[in-house]
């Protein structure tokens, strides 16, 4: 009864002038109302709560949502470096479109992409952001430019750890192909090269090939 006459002064917004708000969220989650949880919060502009929930949920998609659906950026800030350990193309699709972030305040949260645990192949979507901002924005920010270098570098692990795995799944085509990436660096490429040829000797027993 009581969670139902707050649903109508919720949906009549007479909650923003007499309830504290504290109150009204233990209230509707001592029912585990979380439809009404959320409408509450989006309601009174507790964005942060919302996106928090997400969290909680690990619906990172839905979180990253939230986060575009209002205009504080401090939100990007905040929340920027778990999501980019989770959702890291989300994220970036994200940051890509709100033009007014300072990417210097994002660092960190690249900074966590780079540590995080990820597939080789798949694409680095920290340089992919900072390659945007610097290109596409035309940032002379020394220290980003600075730490895309660094992350092209490090890409060097990436290249033999590509490899491996297309061995490891037997595309021989997706190997070759990687082999050839660190076009600067000939040294890599001939590592990678040889661990194919041993590869094709060893696992494929085929020496003319």
């Amino acid at each position: 009864m009581i969670l139902s006459s707050i649903g109508v002064r919720l949906h009549t917004d007479l909650v923003q002038d007499d309830l504290e708000p504290n109150t009204i969220y233990e209230l509707i989650q001592s029912h585990g109302r979380t439809d009404m949880y959320l409408f509450y919060a989006t309601l009174i502009c507790h964005l942060e709560r919302v996106v928090e929930h997400w969290i909680l949920e690990e619906d990172w998609v839905k979180a990253i949502d939230a986060i575009n659906r209002q205009s504080n950026l401090e939100l990007y800030y905040q929340f920027g470096p778990v999501l980019m350990r989770n959702a890291p193309r989300e994220t970036v699709d994200s940051w890509i479109r709100q033009p007014a972030l300072d990417p210097l305040r994002l660092v960190p949260a690249l900074l966590q992409f780079q540590l995080a645990p990820r597939d080789p192949l798949s694409p680095n979507q920290a340089t992919r952001y900072l390659n945007h901002v610097i290109f596409e924005q035309q940032n002379t920010s020394s220290t980003l430019h600075n730490l895309v270098i660094a992350l092209h570098y490090s890409q060097r692990g990436f290249w033999e750890g590509s490899v491996d795995l297309a061995l490891e799944k037997g595309d021989l085509e997706l190997a070759k192909l990687n082999a050839d990436k660190p076009e600067d660096d000939p040294h890599l490429r001939k590592k990678l090269w040889l661990k194919i040829a041993k590869f094709v000797v060893q696992d494929k027993k085929d020496i003319k090939m």
